[in-house]
């Protein structure tokens, strides 16, 4: 990084050049009076062998993260777009121009003028440049074919230095809209050098802006090539940098060049209409369609947080933000790239999702599905339940479908309760479209089950659905699964708050001091995430009553509780118990939420209310040898000990008075015990 000379304050502002080594890539910044404007010209010229080259704009950037996302940097200085630099360049020279002259305010605009060019400070990359990897044949934008992945240069293959990263990827629920942009960098770059100029971007975005990576999720270079941008996959809406205030739900394709006044080439826009009609086609958009997008404000954001903005699913950056980006004649050839991105990869599904994710069919809940196409299609929508099989079709035949799904299957009896999936086919000319698939719960009212007992060694469940016919090992009582290896802590609660218990294991980490927990939903799905610290002993519950367990970590009677199944701090700190107790926990008086309980020497303590206190339930239950557990053992709600001595065998109660047990049983499941309802098990 250089800073420019100062000069007095005159109008324009011209600093004296600076060498540039042998540096290929420079941006610059300033001081920024409003960031809500581009209220400071800057423009740029280079010297090579033959001589001083035009003044051309430096164009002020106008992308950057989210100002709520994590990599946000708020502060006082704009940002240029990278500027790339011929073979033999020697000095750049940079020239400022206050605004034009407003009546009464000269005096304060040639002061802002001042400020920006006694702060500008040029940020020079020497760059490695290493020949960019094969080219594509540049294809024509049209075709019927299904939307195929075109070719894409992968981050390793452009080198990508990850080691410069500074962070894994946020991602957002989809993907609705793309962003097309200009990178104001030379229209005359050699095929070689187009991955020097991404590798340019890329340093310049981490290592000046502070960003946790290149701000775009895909690149296009002028010769027809798609290049992978921002790192975490090319299938995912990963969360970019490319459009502050609107990076969620969309994604941003950065033309390689200066489109200010030239026209992106042939090549370029046919990779681009290959790119989008694929990419969008993932999340079912309708290229030529409108959507909203919610805004996130920041600096130089056209809209303020919260606003919500319909905007066409591909449009230009300097729809959102304060910018000219991606320039004059691509933004009027935006109209003929949304139309030739619709044709391509006919026929389409638009839409096509359920209208909602859960539904009570006793209650006359229904789920709707409405999807269109791009032209008249054959069309069909399938109903599978949660236990694997075709439950329901619709069909027809149109440029349209809506569909009622009520819950039930084709004879009129109730959908079986769980996961369900809706998927939307469609079919024309011989050709297929992308199917679209939805997730709806049936959600079932069920009578009480209650807590059954089981046992998890090295990943291998065996559980029971009911302890009083725990004593048989007929086939339908008994149920066996993976899940977890060997060394693995067996947990077991409603992670998701789908009304289903299902397993999870803690994995001690001595190396990260800390505990990885991955927890399985009843639909397969896996919530992975860190919690505490190693040798904490990790207790689950439903600690505030939302249905959703989640982890407590516990050390000598303290209970760090997070109320989300996520990384990060604890949200509520209790103190109860102390070293050397078993801790427990329990929803002791059918109240909903659950709350801290100790075992210790034969005796149970138990706590009904939240915060730190003494225990408001004492029971004296089994022997100081026995090993605690609580369950709800007769499906009423209430919580109560239960035992298991000498690893053989079971004593569950089910109140809190009296000495006596209610059940006694053989414990018949290897390995470690575990409690859990498993009537609805994963």
């Amino acid at each position: 990084m250089q800073r420019v000379p100062a000069t007095p304050a005159a109008a324009p502002l011209q600093p004296a050049p600076v060498g540039v080594g042998k540096a290929r890539f420079v941006g610059f910044s300033w001081p920024d009076a409003d960031t809500r404007t581009e209220d400071t010209k800057v423009s740029m010229r280079t010297r090579t062998a033959a001589g001083w080259s035009a003044w051309r704009a430096v164009e002020q950037s106008g992308d950057g993260p989210d100002a709520t996302s994590s990599e946000y940097r708020p502060g006082g200085r704009a940002y240029s777009d990278g500027q790339w630099l011929d073979a033999g360049t020697a000095d750049v020279q940079v020239r400022v121009d206050p605004p034009a002259a407003t009546a009464g305010a000269e005096a304060a605009q040639a002061a802002t003028a001042a400020v920006a060019a006694n702060g500008l400070e040029a940020h020079m990359i020497t760059p490695d440049l290493t020949a960019t990897p094969g080219t594509e044949e540049p294809r024509a934008g049209v075709a019927t074919a299904a939307t195929t992945r075109p070719r894409i240069i992968s981050r390793a293959a452009w080198g990508a230095n990850e080691s410069i990263r500074r962070a894994n990827p946020d991602y957002s629920d989809t993907v609705k809209a793309a962003f097309v942009h200009h990178t104001v960098q030379s229209n005359s770059y050699p095929p070689s050098e187009s991955a020097a100029l991404i590798r340019s971007d890329y340093l310049y975005h981490v290592r000046t802006r502070g960003w946790n990576d290149i701000g775009y999720n895909f690149l296009v270079d002028r010769y027809g090539r798609v290049f992978e941008g921002r790192y975490g996959g090319v299938t995912r809406a990963v969360l970019g940098a490319h459009a502050g205030g609107f990076n969620t739900n969309s994604t941003g394709v950065a033309l390689l060049g200066t489109f200010t006044s030239a026209r992106p080439t042939t090549p370029m826009l046919a990779a681009l209409h290959r790119l989008l009609a694929w990419k969008l086609d993932l999340t079912h958009v309708d290229p030529r369609g409108h959507t909203v997008l919610r805004s996130a404000g920041g600096a130089n954001t056209r809209y303020p947080a919260g606003r919500r903005v319909v905007v066409n699913t591909i449009l230009g950056h300097r729809s959102t933000s304060y910018t000219t980006c991606p320039g004059n004649p691509t933004i009027a050839r935006l109209g003929s790239i949304r139309l030739a991105v619709a044709r391509i990869g006919r026929p389409k599904i638009y839409g096509g999702y359920a209208t909602s994710s859960r539904i009570s069919p006793e209650r006359g809940g229904y789920a709707g599905v409405h999807a269109r196409f791009s032209g008249v299609v054959r069309w069909r929508a399938t109903v599978t339940g949660s236990n694997g099989a075709r439950i329901r079709s619709f069909s027809g035949k149109g440029s349209q479908a809506k569909v009622r799904w009520n819950g039930r299957v084709t004879g009129g009896e109730l959908a079986p309760q769980g996961w369900a999936t809706i998927t939307v086919t469609a079919a024309a000319g011989g050709a297929s479209a992308r199917p679209t698939t939805s997730r709806v719960f049936v959600n079932r009212p069920a009578g009480p089950s209650g807590t059954s007992t089981g046992g998890f060694a090295a990943g291998a469940w065996r559980v029971s659905n009911a302890n009083a016919e725990q004593l048989s090992t007929s086939a339908r009582v008994f149920a066996s699964y993976r899940w977890g290896r060997a060394g693995d802590q067996p947990v077991v609660g409603d992670w998701d708050g789908d009304g289903t218990q299902t397993v999870g294991v803690v994995r001690p980490s001595a190396a990260r001091d800390s505990n990885h927990l991955l927890l399985r939903n009843s639909d397969g799905s896996v919530l992975d995430f860190w919690y505490g610290h190693h040798g904490d002993r990790l207790v689950v519950g439903d600690w505030d009553a939302n249905g959703t367990w989640t982890p407590a970590a516990v050390r000598a009677g303290v209970w760090s509780i997070r109320n989300t199944n996520s990384t990060g701090p604890a949200d509520t700190t209790v103190t109860f118990g102390g070293a050397g107790d078993n801790y427990l926990a329990g929803d002791w008086d059918g109240d909903g939420d659950f709350t801290p309980g100790v075992q210790r020497k034969g005796t149970f303590w138990l706590r009904n209310t939240d915060g730190s206190g003494p225990s408001e339930i004492r029971v004296r239950f089994g022997r100081p040898t026995d090993a605690g557990f609580a369950g709800d053992w007769n499906g009423n709600g209430t919580w109560t000990p239960g035992i298991l001595r000498a690893g053989t065998r079971w004593y569950l109660k089910d109140s809190f008075t009296g000495g006596a047990t209610k059940l006694a049983f053989k414990k018949q499941t290897p390995g470690r015990a575990v409690a859990g309802d498993w009537d609805n098990r994963p």
